[in-house]
């Protein structure tokens, strides 16, 4: 999925959810560049980044 169609699924911005993502993914393996300020996410970034959001929301 790209950056706007995972950040629609979190219900986040896309600056928020790429920074997310720069902080808790592996480039290469869980995202990776899809031109200019885009990016495309595997299945297991979204769960990932899922548990992250829960965690922060948590504290």
């Amino acid at each position: 999925m790209t950056t706007s169609e995972l950040a629609q699924e979190l219900d986040y911005n896309q600056a928020y959810v790429l920074r997310l993502a720069k902080e808790h993914l592996t480039e290469g393996k869980e995202y990776r560049s899809a031109g200019r300020r885009n990016y495309l996410f595997s299945p297991e970034a979204l769960k990932k980044l899922e548990k992250v959001i829960t965690t922060k929301e948590g504290e």
